[in-house]
């Protein structure tokens, strides 16, 4: 499948890993259904993340559970209500190409987490010094759409100089970031919770010309 292509200039991630689950549906658009499967990307550290991969019925794979592959696509959200009713944000990876490798090639497989998005900062950026003494600064950045709807909201979370940078930022403001996916779980009111955000490397303002 093809890439859309002001989605391409706009948002691109790439990821190499492990799909964990087999697709399932999870809803539909028209005529169109669309299914989900969980990933298992891994860093350099060691750690895994976990994330949620979305595509209509051409790109669903049968038995891709164990899997190792390579999946090329565009950044999403949905806001969804929860149980409780609490409006939580989704957001995942649309796959627009699915590479699965042959167990021949598994030799030099090596995980990949790449993501580049250009939007605009949605919230004043939150910026905060840790207990540990770290320099963060957590933004939300709205991506547009190839079909005109809302943007899609990516909270991102810069760190040391960029952290200082980012916190001059103003809501309009247009950037282009650089980095990586990353999820991480925490616990409230004794339920465990999911969220996503990109871990930025480089952040560039956009100035309209």
């Amino acid at each position: 499948m093809l890439l859309d292509s002001q989605d391409y200039k706009t948002n691109i991630i790439s990821v190499k890993g492990q799909f964990i689950s087999e697709f399932r549906y999870s809803y539909n658009v028209g005529s169109t259904k669309y299914y989900e499967a969980r990933i298992m990307v891994q860093r350099i550290s060691g750690i895994n993340d976990f994330f949620q991969v979305v595509t209509d019925s051409r790109g669903v794979c049968s038995d891709i559970r164990g899997k190792y592959v390579e999946i090329e696509g565009t950044i999403r959200s949905l806001t969804k209500v929860d149980e409780s009713e609490t409006k939580r944000l989704n957001v995942f990876i649309f796959a627009n190409y699915i590479k699965v490798f042959e167990p021949k090639e598994l030799e030099n497989f090596e995980f990949n987490n790449y993501i580049s998005i250009s939007g605009e900062v949605v919230h004043t950026p939150r910026f905060k010094i840790t207990i540990s003494g770290k320099v963060i600064c957590e933004m939300l950045i709205g991506v547009k759409t190839s079909f005109g709807k809302k943007d899609y909201l990516i909270p991102c979370i810069t760190w040391n100089r960029i952290a200082e940078m980012s916190k001059l930022l103003e809501v309009g403001d247009k950037v282009e970031i650089k980095g990586r996916l990353q999820s991480r779980v925490y616990n409230k009111n004794g339920k465990e919770h999911e969220v996503y955000e990109v871990s930025c490397y480089y952040l560039s303002p956009i100035f309209d010309e």
